[in-house]
């Protein structure tokens, strides 16, 4: 199983839209590729012998699963960046703006939601989780690598983005190397 983590805003939904375009199942909503199922971890675990292929599950410090043979996902973002996309997201959700001093409460939320998340991860063992971190800088040869997928298809869902996810810009700049 591939779990696709990272908190809010991240780009954890357009892994999954790779992950699917590379021909892996996903579990979840077609459009967000979530599932209801994802925050009634670690409390409930018995629907995630129900997956095949890959599952998003958000703030995997809260919701993380029992220890298994996983491939995990870990995505990261530039948090001035992901903090700007947020703010983004939430007006456009709630139309209107958002509050004086959101940024840096927001950074410290992601940050605190990155510590614990990769400690959760740190605890479940090296034994049996593959670690893969994605970040805005390296290439998609090693997240193809990682997944045993051709680098192409990957790219797929990326083609029709914005020119900032213009194949040629993923190449160049999008996933690094295992994470140690």
């Amino acid at each position: 199983m591939i779990i696709v983590t990272g908190m809010p805003r991240a780009g954890t939904t357009l892994m999954m839209h790779m992950i699917q375009s590379a021909g892996i199942p996903v579990y979840g909503h077609p459009d967000t590729m979530e599932t209801e199922n994802a925050i009634l971890l670690p409390e409930q675990t018995d629907w995630l012998s129900e997956v095949e292929g890959a599952v998003k599950v958000l703030n995997i410090g809260k919701h993380y699963p029992p220890p298994g043979d996983y491939k995990l996902i870990w995505m990261k973002r530039d948090l001035d960046e992901q903090a700007r996309s947020t703010k983004k997201y939430m007006e456009q959700l709630r139309h209107q703006p958002a509050m004086k001093g959101w940024k840096s409460r927001y950074k410290k939320r992601i940050m605190l939601g990155t510590r614990e998340g990769l400690n959760k991860c740190r605890e479940l063992g090296d034994t049996h989780i593959q670690r893969f971190e994605a970040v805005l800088d390296g290439n998609v040869t090693a997240l193809a690598d990682f997944l045993n997928v051709d680098s192409e298809l990957l790219l797929k869902p990326i083609e029709s983005r914005s020119h900032r996810c213009a194949t040629d810009f993923l190449e160049k700049k999008y996933y690094s190397g295992v994470w140690k």
